[in-house]
């Protein structure tokens, strides 16, 4: 993922690696990068490959919920 090549990775390749890196460093980016790792992680568990039933409705809500709020910090 772009962000976290632009947090992380600490090749010097230049050209669109490096605008990446320039426009992806912004604070709380950790943070965002965090929740969309997280997004990431339940997505791919639950939903796109459904590796597990998802019966949990308290988990659902709760993950809902920090989608809704990662959509609200990506959209100002």
């Amino acid at each position: 993922m772009c962000l976290d090549y632009a947090l992380n990775d600490t090749t010097k390749i230049g050209g669109v690696f490096e605008a990446l890196q320039t426009q992806l460093r912004f604070q709380g980016g950790r943070k965002l990068l965090e929740t969309v790792t997280r997004i990431n992680d339940f997505r791919n568990t639950y939903i796109a490959h459904q590796e597990q039933e998802l019966t949990d409705k308290n988990l659902a809500e709760q993950e809902l919920k920090i989608w809704i709020e990662a959509l609200h910090v990506i959209g100002k």
